[in-house]
């Protein structure tokens, strides 16, 4: 029995099947906000010899992942953390569009800025000229409209809900709080000390703080300008073991993903991750960036004599120290849109007595699938466990990611992937 409500009016088709049976159909008519209720009875279709089985095919060392390997659903991830969000997205782009504009307006601001404090000591010396003190006004002057400009686009660039800042751009916002007042000062004292030189007076009162506040305010624009592309980051994590320091350059992403989980198997047993470690390098004229996952999550499935194996990670779980670069790092790689990494591999079961596995791997990312050929990674057992590690020679071009600017610059295409998984079998 099956009832349908609210239907426009109209003729309708309808066709009821199921596996095995008969397919039925019937043509109804429906009046304009009826309900329609129906019931259909299907028939057995007549007995047919059955189809000759086929011996299965046997499949070769690293071959694309059988009907029996596990799903995304097998790893029991929530359904809002893999669910694509464009709207999400849209709102990444958005941010990210502004902030370009911004970093760009601050750029060009420092010339000015830097021209302004070059003309400052014939402007305010004993024996200047008007025209001393004209050029460094107009100077101060498109100092002060090219910043305002610039701070315009970093408050109207949307906020990402639940983001905390961490990391370099903390330091960046702080120093808003002291070149933001002295950028509105500054012009003010430096018109009542033009005029008061105008005049033929000395610069006196309140006048004489121009030059200080001045000089205050471009050391604390640059300090925010270097914070974001030169300021060293260090992110804790297992990874990192030699205490490296993180770098997080603007854009970077990505990358990430890849987790390898190799091998490491038995027959008819299955393998479960137990903990990872996920990070991926990323290299800029100015600094180094790294990012880490300890977020991923994997399954394998053994069966006569090859297992498959499935490993995931949620783009958004990579931290590189900096919040406002992590945000930057989904934006590119689509992470709001496609917020998961996928990473499919098979092994035969022999490779679990060798030092060394070579897996060829299938990544989804950033809406794209990448194949590596041979990659090479070490495996330690001991019982029921098994640790593997290596590096995944991954580049932004082979997921069409565009290598992300910081202060004009490229970052390399070259991203590698340092993968450490310990795995136990149950």
């Amino acid at each position: 029995m099956y009832s349908l409500a609210k239907l426009a009016a109209g003729d309708y088709e309808v066709t009821v099947a199921a596996e095995g049976l008969a397919v039925k159909t019937e043509n109804v008519k429906a009046a304009e906000g009826a309900s329609l209720t129906f019931s259909a009875e299907l028939t057995a279709l007549p007995s047919a010899p059955e189809a000759q089985t086929q011996a299965p095919a046997i499949n070769a060392p690293n071959a694309p992942p059988s009907n029996k390997a596990p799903s995304l659903e097998d790893l029991g991830f929530p359904a809002a953390e893999i669910k694509s969000n464009p709207k999400e997205q849209a709102l990444l782009d958005k941010r990210t569009h502004m902030l370009k504009i911004h970093q760009r307006l601050g750029l060009i601001t420092t010339i000015p800025m830097i021209a302004s404090v070059a003309t400052s000591i014939n402007a305010g010396g004993r024996h200047t000229s008007n025209t001393d003190r004209t050029v460094h006004m107009v100077l101060g002057s498109a100092t002060g409209d090219l910043y305002f400009m610039t701070a315009w686009y970093a408050i109207r660039a949307p906020r990402v809900e639940g983001t905390k800042s961490r990391g370099p751009i903390r330091f960046h916002k702080a120093m808003a709080w002291i070149h933001g007042p002295g950028m509105i000062l500054t012009p003010i004292l430096g018109a009542l000390a033009y005029s008061q030189k105008n005049n033929g007076e000395k610069v006196h009162g309140i006048a004489k703080a121009h030059g200080p506040v001045a000089i205050v305010t471009a050391g604390a624009f640059g300090a925010a300008l270097l914070s974001v592309s030169l300021l060293k980051v260090s992110t804790s994590g297992k990874f990192m073991n030699a205490n490296r320091m993180t770098k997080q350059s603007a854009s970077v992403f990505l990358l990430l993903l890849l987790t390898l989980p190799q091998c490491l198997l038995a027959a008819d047993e299955q393998w479960v991750l137990d903990q990872s470690t996920l990070s991926y390098h990323v290299s800029h004229p100015l600094h180094q960036t790294e990012g880490v996952s300890h977020a991923a999550r994997g399954k394998g499935l053994c069966h006569e004599g090859q297992c498959d194996f499935l490993i995931a990670v949620p783009v958004k779980s990579f931290d590189s120290g900096d919040s406002n670069r992590d945000l930057h790092m989904i934006q590119v790689t689509r992470g709001a849109e496609f917020p998961m990494v996928t990473v499919r591999t098979r092994l035969p079961e022999s490779d679990s007595k060798s030092a060394t596995i070579n897996a060829d791997l299938e990544i989804q990312f950033a809406g794209q699938t990448a194949h590596y050929k041979q990659v090479p990674f070490e495996l330690t057992t001991q019982d029921k466990e098994a640790k593997i590690t290596g590096t995944i020679p991954a580049t932004l071009s082979d997921f069409k990611i565009e290598p992300p600017t910081l202060l004009t610059l490229p970052v390399k295409n070259e991203m590698p992937i340092r993968v450490e998984m310990n795995w136990h079998r149950q």
